[in-house]
């Protein structure tokens, strides 16, 4: 579920897997090598980074700082940046070598008005909610007046 937390001077929005209706939740794709990558060098990755159930996104209302909480790993090294398109309320991840994934769930709607504002994202990976490693990478805004 889509939530505010508000403690001392820092308030929080965040979307979890709860909070994502059937629209929001991509179909799994298969496991295969083959079927997850599109032909050709730069392209698309067919299977999303994530899957709904493996994430968390975060926003501060006041400072506009985005968050996505993981627990699996993943090779920071090879990211280069992440899009958010204002007109499907997607998330692509962009690879260093010109590759492109779906980050696994849509931005709801709650989360909307202040990663609009946000221009980089910190990529977290947690275990036992504890922050084990992460990375902050630029946040580029597509179609914004939609």
């Amino acid at each position: 579920m889509c939530h505010s937390d508000t403690s001392d001077s820092v308030t929080f929005v965040q979307q979890t897997a709860s909070s994502m209706s059937n629209d929001d939740v991509q179909n799994e794709n298969s496991n295969s090598l083959s079927e997850n990558w599109q032909s050709g060098g730069a392209g698309t990755i067919k299977k999303p980074l994530f899957k709904p159930e493996e994430l968390d996104i975060y926003t501060n209302k006041l400072t506009h700082e985005a968050f996505i909480f993981h627990a699996i790993k993943i090779n920071y090294d090879q990211l280069d940046h992440m899009e958010y398109d204002a007109t499907d309320y997607s998330m692509t991840v962009c690879y260093k070598d010109g590759r492109t994934q779906d980050l696994g769930v849509k931005i709801q709607w709650l989360i909307r008005p202040y990663i609009k504002h946000a221009n980089e994202i910190n990529i977290v990976r947690t275990k036992d909610q504890v922050a084990v490693d992460g990375i902050i990478i630029p946040l580029v805004h597509r179609n914004v007046d939609a």
